[in-house]
């Protein structure tokens, strides 16, 4: 044969083998499944106007779930709405019952807060939410009410945007994220004017993204989101501006051993591939960790990665990727939230002024009362915790994350077209199946549990 003919053959050969992959690295992710969609803050679920009364919402970027109670931050009305428990919620629009930070449900609040969360003792709940307005967190208890006092404004540090706190009652710890600062401190819980560590910066006193570097690596942060509690000691940490999820392997290194969204710890720029993410916002772990549901914020879209967890993975299953407000697709949504009550995931979609849920699979119903759990976007019921985390909202036509991330959001991204390389997962860097750990309760931050 001649030597142009076994080019053509090898061209070919090579073409089918790449077209290969590509069908089997798309055909592993799926469209999520999702049923029984309702949404609070719009009549019905194309609906996308604002409004501050007892049925509207106005920008929201954060949820949480309180003693099975859903908590929202109506953040462009300046205010936390509380409404009933999330099995009597059946219908869309239903009303708030009382505001935290405001007299009435039609009045404006107190504070511009863009994070959510709970953690529980087991007999007291807690909420916290992050106070852009006055540049620190605060801290309400339940039962909760109009007007409600705070009896703590959390740890003692210069927040330049406060973002989030999680706590790890299992460890005795306490996060704060500080969004714009690029940084992450970890508190002892009986000692909030000290960190033990920073996450991102090489001082207390340096705050560059990056730490001034014009490269991302294991150790730095660009507009950290929030801090989630693995099962076994370890956490995640949103590191929006870098369009990644960092994942650390226990709690006391400040160095990250895999990333999810970027093909390398260096990475660092947004994309719209199966494996990739944009300025992502939201992040929640099943129980068993493993599962994780991600807020892809400036792609319109929930990213659904199955275990093991390793670098440059690809999602399993996805959901939205177009903006619009349907059943289907978002606006900027911009936190999450596992609800094993209802089997439902609920989602702040911000642009379109709404709270979305829908059942879904791999949220196992739970049997008994869900504890609660969160901090400042902190945890979440049936575990225990969650962290505040801040956000800006900008949204004509669609939304915009405005936390120092350089990249802009498409208006209509592919879930899912190009074929990205997917290394070896390392053994050591992905979690097992936690099948044992029956009552490790999480949800974005808090563990109570063995």
């Amino acid at each position: 044969m001649g030597g142009k003919n076994r080019g053509m053959v090898s061209f070919v050969i090579v073409l089918v083998l790449v077209c290969m992959g590509f069908m089997e690295l798309v055909e592993s992710q799926s469209v999520m499944t999702w049923g029984n969609v309702l949404v609070v803050g719009q009549t019905s679920v194309t609906g996308s106007s604002s409004g501050r009364t007892g049925t509207t919402l106005s920008g929201p970027q954060s949820l949480t779930l309180v003693d099975g109670s859903l908590v929202v931050a109506d953040t462009g009305n300046t205010r936390i709405l509380v409404y009933g428990q999330t099995t009597t919620i059946n219908t869309n629009g239903v009303s708030a019952i009382s505001a935290i930070n405001a007299g009435t449900l039609t009045s404006a609040g107190t504070f511009r807060c863009q994070g959510l969360g709970t953690y529980t003792n087991g007999t007291q709940s807690w909420i916290w939410a992050a106070d852009n307005t006055n540049v620190n967190f605060k801290r309400y208890s339940s039962p909760f009410r109009f007007n409600q006092p705070s009896d703590s404004n959390g740890p003692s540090i210069s927040n330049s945007i406060p973002t989030q706190i999680t706590v790890d009652l299992k460890n005795d710890l306490l996060y704060a994220v500080d969004q714009n600062y690029n940084r992450v401190h970890q508190f002892a819980l009986s000692n909030l004017n000290n960190p033990l560590q920073i996450y991102g910066q090489d001082s207390p006193t340096t705050t560059s993204a990056n730490k001034g570097r014009t490269t991302a690596d294991a150790t730095t942060l660009s507009g950290p989101i929030e801090v989630i509690l693995g099962c076994r000691n370890d956490i995640f940490i949103i590191d929006s501006g870098n369009s990644r999820i960092l994942h650390y392997p226990n709690t006391s290194t400040t160095t990250a051993d895999y990333v999810i969204g970027q093909n390398s710890l260096t990475g660092r720029n947004g994309g719209s591939t199966i494996s990739s993410l944009r300025t992502p916002f939201g992040l929640e772990i099943d129980e068993t960790c493993n599962y994780i549901w991600v807020a892809d914020t400036s792609n319109n879209r929930i990213m659904k990665f199955t275990a093991p967890f390793f670098t440059g993975m690809a999602a399993s299953e996805y959901l939205g990727g177009s903006l619009g407000a349907s059943a289907n697709t978002f606006s900027g949504p911009s936190d999450l939230h596992i609800d094993k009550a209802t089997s439902r995931l609920w989602i702040a979609d911000t642009g379109n002024n709404r709270i979305i849920s829908g059942e879904t699979d791999n949220i196992t119903p739970s049997a008994s009362p869900s504890i609660t759990a969160s901090v400042s976007r902190t945890a979440s019921t049936s575990r225990t915790a969650t962290s505040s985390r801040s956000r800006s909202i900008s949204f004509s036509p669609s939304f915009t994350p405005s936390r120092g991330a350089s990249s802009t959001p498409s208006a209509t991204p592919s879930p899912s077209t190009s074929p990205v390389p997917s290394p070896s997962p390392n053994p050591l860097d992905c979690n097992p199946i936690y099948s044992s750990l029956t009552t490790c309760y999480h949800d974005n931050g808090l563990i109570v549990g063995p």
